[in-house]
């Protein structure tokens, strides 16, 4: 299984190399080379992703090593279905070179089954752990297509229209993009958020809603839920929410990646 996935993290990488060659020559038969290669590398992952669960009998989400690939193939299947239905290539040059680094990061920190928390192998705790999936990848599109806006407008105001203008789509392209996934982003993490206070109220006999990782992700929806209300009330448009999109992630991968390792409380399940 481990073999299967460093073949995984070979095709991210040729891919994520085919869509940059593709962008820097400004070649859509490329593009659409890579395109054909991330479709096939997402239908493979998807069969390593079936292959896991069948093998341990649980969604693979219970170490770094496995929610890391459960997230890179969420992101990179939401992606692919935007440029599918989009049929612009620009954000995947940039998407992919993030996704084959936590692949490679997945890899490098594989840990072979063993003892497990119960609460692990709960259902209810899979579907709260698959919405946060779905909206840290949403969150993931939306950082990536709030840094191009933003590189793109310093291109404009700058009046030095190199590569990023010559290449990319228009602001209002990414900002569109950048606004659905995070909307999209946040329906997805209200609704996991909520199935994980309901199932801690369950599992937990001493329960605080104030545990410093919950704190954080608490943080975490007020920054998407400011950055859709400005957007909805206030008008926020343009560079203002670009940075509460990037900001958000940033957070996202903390408390993803970082929270875990400096924290332990009720969230911590080893």
């Amino acid at each position: 299984m481990e073999y299967f996935a460093w073949f995984l993290i070979v095709l991210y990488a040729a891919a994520g190399l085919t869509y940059l060659r593709a962008f820097r020559h400004k070649s859509i038969a490329t593009f659409k080379a890579g395109r054909s290669l991330l479709a096939a590398v997402v239908i493979l992952h998807c069969v390593f992703i079936v292959w896991q669960t069948i093998d341990a009998g649980r969604i693979p989400i219970a170490t770094v090593s496995e929610a890391l690939g459960t997230f890179v193939f969420v992101t990179s299947a939401l992606y692919l279905g935007l440029e599918l239905l989009l049929r612009n290539f620009a954000i995947g040059p940039f998407i992919l070179p993030l996704l084959t680094i936590m692949m490679l990061i997945a890899g490098l920190f594989f840990e072979p089954g063993g003892e497990i928390a119960a609460i692990l192998m709960n259902v209810e705790f899979e579907i709260h752990v698959l919405l946060l999936m779905f909206a840290y990848g949403a969150f993931a599109l939306s950082f990536i297509a709030s840094v191009l806006y933003l590189l793109l407008a310093r291109e404009i105001r700058e009046k030095s229209l190199g590569i990023f203008y010559s290449r990319l789509p228009s602001l209002p392209y990414f900002e569109r993009i950048a606004n659905w996934s995070a909307s999209i982003g946040l329906v997805c993490f209200s609704a996991g958020v909520l199935v994980g206070i309901h199932i801690a109220f369950q599992v937990w006999k001493q329960f605080s809603l104030f545990d410093v990782k919950f704190l954080i992700v608490y943080l975490n929806w007020l920054l998407y839920l400011a950055h859709y209300l400005g957007r909805r009330f206030l008008h926020w448009r343009g560079k203002r929410v670009a940075w509460i999109s990037v900001a958000g992630f940033l957070l996202v991968l903390f408390s993803f990646l970082g929270a875990s390792q400096l924290f332990h409380g009720a969230h911590s399940f080893k």
